[in-house]
């Protein structure tokens, strides 16, 4: 298990490639499939780490995905594990490769 770079938490999560016939689906999938206990809860929670969470909305590419997606790498700072999360934004293919770059852009 890989530990997501968090502010205030560890979060698990697993990064290695993927290779599913499922698309994003899959990806979404195996981004979920570990769950968390949630210690104010007390119930168990299933959640994806900032760099997951990034990839995925650029996947997506719509206005408000990137805006989303702006706004998490702006609050962020450097707590973001960049390498992370282009490794996983080239999973999801060019397109969300390029945006990411473009957002990341943006930041400097």
């Amino acid at each position: 298990m890989v530990q997501c770079a968090q502010a205030s938490m560890q979060m698990p999560c697993c990064h290695s490639p993927l290779k599913t016939r499922n698309g994003w689906r899959g990806r979404f999938s195996q981004a979920v499939s570990k769950p968390s206990w949630g210690a104010a809860t007390g119930q168990i929670l299933r959640f994806v780490c900032r760099e997951h969470f990034l990839a995925m909305k650029v996947y997506a590419g719509g206005p408000q995905d990137i805006e989303d997606a702006r706004k998490v790498i702006a609050t962020a700072g450097d707590s973001i594990d960049l390498a992370l999360l282009r490794r996983l934004a080239v999973q999801y293919g060019r397109t969300a490769a390029s945006s990411l770059g473009n957002l990341l852009a943006e930041r400097r």
